[in-house]
């Protein structure tokens, strides 16, 4: 899937237009290399798409990526319940995962934080800005 390929409904925030257009990974290699990809609606409108990012089959932890629909704002509380329901099921799939979020975006941060993640105290450097690496283990 690349950038053509995405939903024609899809609507990206700013931020996820920015990081989407900016990566240091073309798009379609992140797409081409996540083992797995959902698309997750309600009533019919896309709130985000997300994705487990795995370069390889050893040695590399998979990676959760996310580009939000601006539908996703208009009921954050409801929409946050659905993602709490995609983290269960991810984290069932993949008992360890981590996420990098850009320092400078502090809902990011947050929303990481808030479904489990927790600084590895490592960061990472890409076109310019650095990323705080976030990971999750499954409790289970």
């Amino acid at each position: 899937m690349v950038e053509a390929d995405l939903p024609k409904d899809f609507n990206p925030s700013t931020w996820s237009s920015i990081e989407f257009q900016n990566s240091s990974v073309a798009p379609a290699l992140v797409f081409k290399h996540s083992a797995h990809v959902w698309k997750i609606y309600e009533d019919d409108q896309l709130l985000l798409i997300a994705g487990i990012y795995a370069p390889s089959l050893m040695g590399s932890t998979p990676e959760l990526w996310l580009l939000v629909d601006r539908a996703f704002e208009k009921n954050l509380r409801q929409h946050v319940r659905i993602c709490r329901e995609l983290m269960n099921q991810l984290l069932t799939l993949y008992p360890y995962v981590k996420v990098q979020v850009n320092e400078a975006f502090a809902p990011g941060l947050h929303f990481a934080k808030f479904f489990g993640f927790e600084y590895d105290h490592t960061t990472t450097l890409a076109n310019g800005k650095t990323y705080e690496v976030l990971e999750c283990h499954s409790t289970r």
